[in-house]
């Protein structure tokens, strides 16, 4: 009979998962992050004007994930003979920072700008299982949903109604396909690290 040591188990995962984001933060490609460029298409409804527009984001890169930690301890639990363990990694002590240039289609306006979006409360939910021996499988992954974005764009003051449809479709984008990009970036990372160590 498989006998489950908690305290054993949860101090081994923390340890595993500790040592999978040093390993990542060594890596080139990690810190800076290169997200794919993205094209929009958005309308927006402000007062009684009808906005529609394109935005282009190029050259995207993400910083400051080297300051991810993990959250507590690793939440581990037995269910039917099966070890399972969730647990949170994230950066809350400093912001995510992205920074991209944009070209952006607004009615007669087509300019070029630099912009730089702050992730505030950067956050990754985990799961993993893990078997009698030991071996580590890594059986969910997901950045969640960002507390806050906070965007610079350059050239426009934040009292400038341009500035909230643009900021407001920006945010969205990043809810979706930039958090979606991040995901696609570190689940095989982290994968790779938990279970080339404990497999």
């Amino acid at each position: 009979m498989y006998i489950v040591h908690f305290d054993k188990i949860t101090d081994e995962i923390n340890k595993a998962v500790d040592q999978a984001i040093a390993a990542i933060e060594q890596s080139n490609t990690f810190d800076p992050m290169k997200v794919p460029d993205h094209v929009e298409k958005f309308e927006r409804h402000v007062g009684i004007l009808d906005f529609k527009g394109e935005l282009d984001m190029r050259n995207i890169q993400v910083r400051g994930l080297k300051q991810m930690k993990r959250e507590g301890d690793a939440n581990v639990k037995s269910v039917e003979g099966v070890v399972k363990a969730h647990l949170l990694v994230g950066v809350h002590d400093d912001v995510v920072s992205t920074e991209y240039d944009l070209a952006y289609k607004l009615g007669d306006l087509h300019p070029n700008t630099h912009v730089i979006s702050d992730i505030q409360d950067f956050v990754v939910a985990m799961s993993l299982e893990v078997s009698e021996d030991g071996n580590m499988t890594l059986t969910s992954f997901e950045v969640k949903q960002f507390a806050n974005v906070v965007n610079h764009i350059g050239g426009l003051s934040i009292l400038d109604p341009i500035f909230a449809i643009l900021s407001d479709v920006l945010t969205l984008v990043f809810q979706d396909s930039i958090r979606d990009e991040m995901t696609k970036v570190l689940a095989p990372a982290f994968k790779k690290e938990l279970e080339k160590n404990h497999s």
